[in-house]
C-alpha cells in the first residue's frame, strides 16, 4: 500500500510517446500506474535478471543498461530523455549530489523526474520500521540491522529534496498519508516531480 502510495504520481503524467530512463527499475511494480506508451523504455540496474523482469513488463520498445554500482556516469546522451523515473532509489545513492548531475545532463531541456522517496529520517517513518522490519530482522536473523539501514539509507528525505531543488524546479510534492498540513516528519513517504530547466 506505501509502494503504492508513491507509484500514484505515474497517474498524473502521460508517457505516451517519450523517451523514459529509470535507475534500478526492479520488476516494474509500478507498470499499472502509466498512462500511454513510452517511445522507448531504457532501464539502468547492475543486475540482468533485474533487466529481465522489467523487459517482460514493460510491453514497450526497450534498452537495457548494466551499470557497475560505483559508477555514477551512464552511457547516454546528453539531453536525450523526456522523463526519468526514481522511485525509492535516492536515498540509496552516494554521492547523491553526483548523480543527480548526471541525470541533469541526460534530461532534454523541460524534462521531468518522477518518483518517490520514504521519508528517512522522519519519525513516522524510524517509528514505522522500528516496530516492524526492525523487530522481525532482530527476532529471526543475526543480522545487525542498524548497521544495514545506514550503510542502505545514506540519504535522508530531507537532503534528497534539498539536492533536487537546487538542480530542477518542483513542480509538484506531495506526502502520504496526507495529514493536513506539510510534514515529512509524520508522514511516510514524499512523491515528487521536478523539471529541468
Amino acid at each position: 500500500m506505501v509502494n503504492d502510495a508513491g507509484y500514484s504520481v505515474l497517474r498524473d503524467i502521460s508517457l505516451d510517446g517519450l523517451d523514459v530512463c529509470e535507475i534500478g527499475p526492479g520488476t516494474l511494480p509500478h507498470r499499472g500506474f502509466w498512462k500511454g506508451t513510452p517511445a522507448n523504455f531504457t532501464a539502468i540496474d547492475t543486475k540482468a535478471e533485474f533487466l529481465a523482469a522489467s523487459r517482460e513488463r514493460a510491453r514497450c520498445p526497450f534498452t537495457e543498461i548494466i551499470v557497475n554500482p560505483d559508477e555514477h556516469q551512464l552511457p547516454l546522451r546528453d539531453e536525450s530523455i523526456d522523463l526519468l523515473l526514481s522511485f525509492y532509489s535516492f536515498e540509496h545513492l552516494h554521492p547523491l549530489a553526483d548523480y543527480l548531475d548526471e541525470y541533469a545532463r541526460l534530461l532534454k531541456p523541460g524534462g521531468r523526474i518522477v518518483g518517490a522517496i520514504p521519508n528517512e529520517g522522519g519519525l513516522a517513518w524510524g517509528l514505522g520500521r522500528f516496530l516492524s522490519s526492525r523487530r522481525w530482522v532482530h527476532a529471526n536473523t543475526d543480522i545487525d540491522y542498524d548497521k544495514i539501514i545506514c550503510w542502505e539509507h545514506p540519504n535522508f528525505c530531507d537532503t534528497v529534496i534539498s539536492e533536487l531543488e537546487k538542480r530542477f524546479v518542483a513542480e509538484r510534492m506531495s506526502r502520504f498519508p496526507p495529514i493536513g498540513f506539510p510534514s515529512r516528519n509524520l508522514t511516510l513517504l514524499t512523491r515528487f516531480i521536478f523539471r529541468n530547466v
